[in-house]
């Protein structure tokens, strides 16, 4: 019995001794290299009991240096490779300098890496790559250069890899599609060239896929169609080019698509309207082409669900054709609808109104006809709503006044009659721009002086009568309200009209005769006062014999001369 007592008191003396020699020097250097004295918590560091501060010691080794957000400055020590048993290394968000220490690829023992948040510089050391138990390597947000070390692929137990917000370039590495229990993948935001691999469709474990804001080229593989696990993938920002692969319809755990911003051509795969959990659609700024696939709304597919399904679906700026389906109707959750600036036509679907948690609609820069839908006047929860440059016509629906629109964009279109005064109970309303609608008539509705939050009012190349002074009876309160130096108020008149004030612009060059007019009435004869008409050098008189014409003037000039000289005299 007393044996045993011995045994255990020595274990437990053992895990509490201080680490061996070279331990304590490692700690010590990073203590010193990385200014200590002025880190923000430093109890404890250089006592000879080791009760240091995010330092874990276990069986006489330090197992865990975890000193996150502590003011760490200057570089790593080449030192921290002696710490042969460490297991935890965290000294992320600190204000670290110069190179990721080679000699930490000796800490075989390490599991989780984190330097993330530091301004690192140089190459990650093909040396981690001995780090085969490693669960973790955080580099994200540093300043690395140089290439992925091919040698990251030996790490087959890592689950996370992020190296995103660096300046890494050259090709991902084949390779790390060997990590078979990689469960994040972040390369975002650093300057990769190259395609994207199609072995990244063997990392069947991988949940997030983000490889945004490179300079990758080349189709997107349809390996990736394998990655059933994957609940985001973020490729935009890229120089992709080719077709969606129709594969990306088996990701049924997706939540999250992001494919904009790249060279991506043909059109839309009706098979995304299997992805079960999509959230994120975000197409635009691409080259797609053809129709909308109506399966992206159908309530018997899977986007449409009670009380999930899709909430933001962007297609803008591509080159799609032919009508918005009326099934987008049924996405009942959807918040973002943007489809401007494409070659759409048709009508806008009364079954947008079913969209009742939308909040910002984008159909502007497309080639839209019909009126505007007054069942838009349901969307109690939109803000924004841009209708801009088509070619819808009717009036303006007065609905639109139910909203809650911080931004109403209607300018450019074909629309008639009447500015509704309803749009005065838009109290929210910050821009409104209804220039370019050349068929808008009618005074300024008195209701907008409720308007209090309206910073743009644009009515150029319209009919409508901006000058409330002149109204019958003139509306003195509505000229306050429009001249107020908050509201950048704008109205020149339809096109072709000449603004009440300034002069007629120039038709000709200045040494071209203008045309010929009628005189008015209440012009004097061609020729100035008298209806004499003295031809000069140059020109034609009016008479048959101008010469002739011409002397007797000047007889008759003089001889007026000389009679009011005589009359003077006589005075």
């Amino acid at each position: 019995m007393l044996g045993c007592l011995l045994v255990l008191a020595w274990a437990e003396a053992v895990k509490a001794a201080p680490p061996v020699g070279d331990d304590r020097a490692a700690l010590t250097a990073l203590y010193t290299a990385t200014g200590g004295d002025d880190w923000k918590g430093n109890t404890g560091w250089l006592n000879p009991n080791m009760d240091w501060r995010g330092v874990t010691v276990s069986n006489g080794r330090v197992t865990r240096l975890v000193l996150s957000n502590n003011n760490l400055t200057g570089s790593l020590p080449a030192e921290l490779g002696n710490l042969t048993g460490l297991e935890v290394l965290v000294l992320d968000n600190n204000n670290l300098t110069g190179p990721i220490p080679p000699e930490l690829g000796n800490l075989t023992a390490l599991i989780q890496m984190q330097l993330n948040y530091n301004q690192l510089t140089g190459e990650i050391p093909s040396a981690l790559g001995n780090l085969t138990n490693l669960r973790g390597l955080l580099l994200h947000y540093n300043q690395l250069s140089g290439f992925i070390p091919p040698e990251l692929g030996n790490l087959t137990a890592l689950s996370y890899l992020y190296l995103s917000n660096n300046q890494l370039s050259g090709s991902i590495p084949s390779i790390l599609g060997d990590l078979t229990n990689l469960q994040y993948l972040y390369l975002r935001n650093n300057q990769l060239s190259g395609s994207i691999p199609s072995t990244l469709g063997d990392l069947t474990s991988l949940a997030s896929l983000l490889l945004n804001n490179n300079d990758l080229t080349g189709p997107i593989p349809s390996e990736l169609g394998n990655l059933t696990a994957l609940s985001e993938m973020s490729l935009w920002g890229n120089n992709l080019t080719g077709e969606i692969p129709p594969e990306l319809g088996y990701l049924t755990n997706l939540w999250a698509l992001y494919l904009s911003s790249n060279q991506l051509t043909g059109e839309i795969p009706p098979e995304l309207g299997d992805l079960t959990n999509l959230r994120y659609l975000y197409l635009s700024n691409n080259q797609l082409t053809g129709e909308i696939p109506p399966e992206l709304g159908d309530d018997r597919t899977a986007l449409y669900r009670p009380k999930s399904g899709l909430g933001s679906l962007y297609l803008s700026n591509n080159q799609l054709t032919g009508e918005i389906p009326p099934e987008l109707g049924y996405l009942t959750n959807l918040t973002r609808l943007s489809l401007s600036n494409n070659q759409l036509s048709g009508s806008i679907p009364p079954e947008l109104r079913h969209l009742s948690e939308l909040q910002r609609l984008y159909l502007w820069g497309n080639q839209l006809t019909g009126e505007i839908p007054p069942e838009l006047g349901d969307l109690t929860a939109l803000t924004d709503l841009d209708l801009s440059n088509n070619q819808l016509s009717g009036s303006i629906p007065p609905e639109l006044g139910n909203l809650n629109l911080q931004y109403l964009y209607l300018y450019d279109n074909q629309l008639t009659g009447k500015i509704p005064p309803e749009l005065g109970y838009l109290t929210d309303l910050q821009k409104l721009d209804l220039s370019g609608i050349h068929g808008l008539t009618g005074n300024i509705p008195s209701k907008f002086t409720r308007l209090s939050n309206l910073r743009l009012l644009f009515l150029d190349e319209t009919s409508v009568n901006c000058e409330p002074l002149m109204y019958d009876p003139p509306d003195e309160k509505l000229h306050d309200f429009l001249t107020h130096e908050n509201l950048d108020f704008s109205c020149s008149g339809p096109p072709g009209e000449e603004p009440p004030g300034e002069e007629p612009p120039d038709e000709g060059p200045p040494d071209e005769e203008p045309l010929d007019e009628e005189p008015s009435d209440e012009e004097p004869p061609r020729g100035g006062s008298g209806g004499c008409t003295i031809a000069m050098e140059g020109e034609t008189g009016n008479t048959p014999d101008s010469t002739v014409f011409n002397l007797l003037v000047i007889v008759a000039v003089l001889f007026s001369a000389i009679s009011r000289k005589s009359r003077l005299k006589g005075k």
